[in-house]
């Protein structure tokens, strides 16, 4: 079985929604949002047959939250105000 845009989209849409909106929540002025922390899938890492927007979406949140880490651990404040970590 193939998997159609929409529903690609429906899956990707909520786990990188959610985690876009907890971005934009701690850059808010005067956020007290103190850590932002993205739980993904081992999914994004291995992949499951048939779930490819779920490893994809679990790899973009995971990819992201690295990122902000890494320039936290280099001195850099991360985009957002808050720590960012992935578990997988």
């Amino acid at each position: 079985a193939s998997l159609s845009l929409r529903d690609f989209d429906d899956v990707w849409r909520v786990k990188t929604g959610g985690w876009r909106a907890g971005l934009a929540a701690a850059q808010t002025p005067g956020s007290r949002l103190r850590a932002l922390v993205g739980f993904c899938s081992v999914a994004g890492v291995r992949g499951n047959r048939h779930q490819t927007s779920y490893a994809m979406a679990n790899a973009a949140v995971s990819g992201s939250a690295r990122s902000l880490a890494r320039r936290a651990r280099l001195g850099a404040p991360p985009k957002p105000a808050c720590l960012a970590a992935s578990f997988a």
